[in-house]
């Protein structure tokens, strides 16, 4: 947790709120993509990388998912994903809750 500054239209506080960009929340991010990848390709285990990611993507960002199909797995999670076998990058939008959201730019080493 982190302290975060709330601005209200009265007033504003510190509130504790939680650090996304941290290295346990990347790990769980990469992991979530290797699991997704893998269902996707059926490959089995891709030797991946996180090139970038942002949490709650501006909708500019989101815009570039309107061609890519969605998967719902669940209520709390759907993603979606854009990748090429022939391309050594790939972009998730992954969906927590139907509220937090990770865009995610993979690099993926295919062979």
């Amino acid at each position: 947790m982190v302290p975060v500054l709330v601005e209200t239209p009265g007033s504003s506080f510190v509130a504790p709120g939680f650090n996304f960009d941290s290295p346990p929340v990347r790990r769980f991010v990469l992991r979530v993509c290797r699991a997704l990848l893998h269902k996707e390709t059926k490959l089995g285990f891709v030797e991946c990388k996180i090139r970038d990611w942002s949490v709650n993507p501006k909708p500019d960002v989101r815009e570039i998912f309107q061609v890519a199909p969605s998967r719902v797995v669940s209520d709390e999670f759907a993603y979606a994903v854009i990748y090429h076998r022939e391309e050594d990058v790939s972009a998730w939008l992954l969906n927590f809750y139907q509220s937090l959201e990770f865009f995610v730019i993979m690099e993926i080493a295919w062979d």
